[in-house]
């Protein structure tokens, strides 16, 4: 694995996402319940941008919405709420000194 120095873990709030790129990759960012998460940022749908979508508490637990047509995804997993079959690129994160650090 070869974890990516991205930004600041101080640097996205919690219940915020954030838009980063690394190796040419588009990646939402997500921090819930002062967990960060990394998922690819197109939406499977119509490639709508995650990282702009709304972070909500809902069904068995938090799910972003895609901002263009609504499908939802668990921030967690990337799985597609209704289809766990269908689901997003999921990027392992960890955090070292402060550091958001992210595996492509």
């Amino acid at each position: 694995m070869e974890f990516i120095e991205t930004i600041r873990e101080e640097d996205l709030a919690n219940g915020s996402s954030k838009l980063i790129s690394v190796k040419g990759k588009d990646i939402a960012l997500f921090k819930i319940d002062n967990t960060i998460t990394a998922l690819g940022n197109r939406c499977l749908h119509k490639g709508g941008p995650l990282a702009k979508g709304k972070i909500e508490k809902k069904y068995d637990g938090s799910y972003v919405t895609c901002p263009w047509h609504g499908w939802e995804y668990d921030p967690a997993t990337g799985s597609l709420e209704g289809d766990p079959e269908t689901h997003l690129d999921v990027y392992p994160i960890k955090v070292e000194n402060g550091d958001v650090l992210v595996d492509v």
